[in-house]
């Protein structure tokens, strides 16, 4: 697997749950 990728969908989930808790 792309590491680049793999970051890239980390990140983008993480910062979907943070916003969700958040909100």
């Amino acid at each position: 697997m792309n590491r680049t990728f793999f970051i890239a969908l980390t990140v983008s989930l993480g910062g979907f749950l943070f916003g969700f808790d958040m909100g």
